[in-house]
């Protein structure tokens, strides 16, 4: 495994991201300090855990990475229609009490696709920055 130099970022929106560039856009949002590394031809996003361990993080394609995250977001979530037309995720903030509320909504193909997406937004922002090569890899 081979970590990938510092490089150029570009500003992408959320609703655009999948796959390893919104597996990044998780990890930053979660100030979890990842770095990209190479393996066997594709990218991985890499996080430091405790006792100095790193590890792959894949929040948009694995549930255990992904599935807390939903938990702790309170992020629903529904398919779009009988037919696999993809998935829709709603969280918001704010309380009923004083009748404020902010709603983050996302689509994805997958469960974890549109959670993850509504997770960037509701705790980042509709915008983020990512390393242009996990852009090209899209």
């Amino acid at each position: 495994m081979t970590e990938i130099p510092e490089q150029e970022y570009l500003l992408i929106e959320v609703d655009l991201l999948s796959g390893t560039a919104l597996d990044w856009a998780v990890a930053i949002t979660n100030k979890m300090n990842p770095s990209v590394h190479r393996l066997s031809g594709s990218c991985s996003v890499i996080v430091p855990f405790e006792g100095g361990l790193n590890a792959s993080f894949c929040p948009s394609s694995r549930w255990s990475d992904g599935g807390p995250l939903i938990e702790g977001g309170k992020i629903s979530l529904r398919s779009e229609g009988p037919n696999d037309e993809g998935w829709y995720a709603v969280t918001a903030t704010g309380t009923k009490a004083f009748n404020t509320c902010d709603c983050f909504d996302a689509g994805g193909d997958t469960a974890l696709e549109a959670a993850m997406r509504c997770y960037v937004k509701k705790f980042g922002a509709e915008t983020v920055e990512v390393p242009e090569i996990l852009v090209s890899l899209g």
